[in-house]
């Protein structure tokens, strides 16, 4: 049987952010602080965890049937939005860049999934 994964630990996230940014955004704000590398015509930027792990965040290109997540960042008041995925046993990590980048940049962090909850924001 399949152990299952506590809901917070998912390794599937969106990032929505409040104002325009690209992959490269995200580097300058998160630099002198982790190790990247970032494709930015891809728009793609992979940040090694302090040694815990991978986190890739990717520009998203959401099709038509993701209207829930369109509606969710309007809500929100935010415009733009990053696919972020990092193995599950790499939370905490994540986590911690997760806070920095809000810190730096504002929007909010939610696991991909059904209710896109719990949300991780700095409010």
């Amino acid at each position: 049987m399949k152990k299952q994964q506590k809901l917070d630990q998912v390794g599937e996230w969106l990032y929505f952010s409040e104002k325009e940014l690209g992959v490269d955004n995200i580097y300058e704000a998160l630099s002198g602080s982790y190790s990247m590398e970032i494709w930015k015509e891809a728009g793609i930027l992979e940040i090694e965890l302090n040694g815990k792990g991978l986190l890739d965040f990717e520009v998203a290109s959401l099709p038509p049937k993701d209207q829930m997540i369109r509606e969710f960042a309007k809500d929100h008041g935010c415009c733009g939005i990053f696919l972020v995925t990092f193995a599950p046993e790499d939370y905490e990590a994540a986590r911690e860049m997760m806070e920095r980048l809000l810190a730096q940049e504002g929007g909010l962090f939610c696991p991909d999934n059904e209710t896109l909850l719990p949300v991780i924001s700095l409010e």
